[in-house]
């Protein structure tokens, strides 16, 4: 849920901005972690790792413009 942009809550907009900070390395940790348990299972060592991490990265940056999308059509 967005803050509204005349919600003045120092609290509530805190929590949007931390939520956004959050998302960024749990993407990247998730996808490192399918991707190194994919090498585990394929011997492909390092790459699968690397490959989902970048989709970790990307995931987490599609997420931040979804949310300042929504932001900003309040």
């Amino acid at each position: 849920m967005s803050p509204q942009p005349n919600d003045a809550s120092p609290w509530r907009q805190l929590g949007f901005v931390l939520s956004i900070a959050f998302t960024f390395p749990v993407a990247a940790a998730v996808g490192y972690f399918i991707g190194a348990w994919l090498d585990g299972k394929f011997g492909t060592s390092p790459l699968l790792s690397l490959v989902f991490l970048g989709f970790g990265f990307v995931a987490a940056l599609l997420e931040l413009f979804r949310e300042l999308k929504r932001l900003n059509r309040r």
